[in-house]
């Protein structure tokens, strides 16, 4: 196994209220989805917009989530039968537009590995096309139990050092 691994504190605690989203749905939400929708929010501040000023504009919400939410369940020993959506990684996006009130495409894409790259390409097109006027793009992945990060290590697709180095020589993996 890596030396390092990326970790993120505190990956339970998530504000549904701000979200307009129940205590319940949160409680079961994958925490990728969470962590795309506070993320997105700070993305959207970040860039100087008032989320409420994205209200019924063509702004498209474009995912890439490429691991799925067995490793949520894994990871916390639940029982996921017959719970809310929102552990379906494919309304991810969906619900950040329902969120924000946008009105332009809006979808999750998986392609493994090359998710962040395959959904930035998506919505260059869509804006290029005519689909929607501006864009949000938000990826995730999290591994959240150690079986997931060893089954990577292996394929032997995790780089030897802990540091992931995209289109770099010294890129060994992710």
């Amino acid at each position: 196994m890596p030396h390092r691994i990326g970790k993120i504190n505190n990956v339970e605690k998530f504000d549904p209220e701000f979200f307009n989203i129940p205590a319940t749905e949160a409680h079961v939400m994958d925490p990728m989805a969470r962590m795309i929708l506070e993320h997105t929010y700070e993305a959207v501040i970040d860039a100087g917009v008032n989320p409420k000023e994205l209200q019924g504009t063509r702004t498209g919400v474009f995912t890439g989530i490429c691991a799925d939410t067995q490793s949520y369940s894994i990871y916390f020993k639940s029982d996921f039968s017959g719970i809310s959506y929102w552990c379906n990684r494919s309304f991810v996006a969906n619900r950040i537009s329902y969120w924000l009130g946008t009105t332009g495409p809006s979808f999750n894409l998986d392609s493994a590995c090359s998710s962040s790259h395959f959904v930035m390409t998506e919505a260059y097109n869509m804006i290029r096309s005519g689909n929607c006027d501006a864009a949000i793009v938000a990826t995730a992945n999290l591994c959240l139990h150690p079986y997931i990060n060893f089954g990577f290590y292996r394929l032997g697709v995790l780089s030897s050092d802990g540091y992931c180095r995209p289109f770099d020589e010294a890129g060994s993996g992710y």
